[in-house]
């Protein structure tokens, strides 16, 4: 739901269609404060309407290969702001980035944080014996897969907002 001042758009494919009440979404994002948008809509269309009208905009990207990329780069490097309560967990760091279908490099935001609630991971193994096919492998917390590990959540934002980082957690 909408939050005062900002607004999350309808669904990205169509971005472009009239809302019910004759307006276009690009007509809704008028005067807000924020436009926000999950993974659909990191792309240079829509980036490019936010951009020409100045609004301030944060979208999530989905992860590609490229973002991926991004990610590993990120993950040992120095500089991640510190997780709080007000950043909602949230550590972030940031950097630009030109995706392919991107017409110019534009900042973007990592944000991580670790995963703390009760996990189990699974994994297929080959079955012992002829003809047993694949069996599933479950390893939960207090298992030793899981000592001196940590395990973390990523997103990556684009954003023209000159935000301090360590907020952006909060806005997401």
């Amino acid at each position: 739901p909408p939050r005062s001042g900002d607004a999350r758009l309808p669904a990205a494919s169509g971005w472009v269609a009239v809302l019910p009440d004759g307006a276009t979404v690009v007509e809704m994002c008028e005067g807000l404060a924020l436009v926000r948008g999950d993974c659909g809509y990191g792309n240079e269309d829509i980036i490019d309407v936010c951009e020409q009208r100045d609004r301030p905009y944060l979208l999530r990207l989905r992860k590609t290969a490229n973002v991926k990329r991004l990610i590993e780069r990120q993950f040992a490097r120095q500089g991640w702001t510190r997780a709080s309560q007000a950043s909602q967990g949230w550590q972030a760091i940031e950097d630009s980035l030109q995706l392919s279908g991107w017409s110019k490099k534009r900042r973007v935001i990592v944000l991580r944080r670790l995963i703390k609630q009760d996990i189990a991971l699974t994994r297929k193994t080959k079955a012992v014996g002829k003809g047993q096919g694949e069996q599933l492998v479950l390893a939960l917390a207090h298992d030793e897969v899981h000592d001196n590990a940590q395990l973390w959540e990523y997103t990556v934002l684009v954003s023209n907002v000159e935000y301090d980082i360590a907020a952006i957690g909060q806005l997401y």
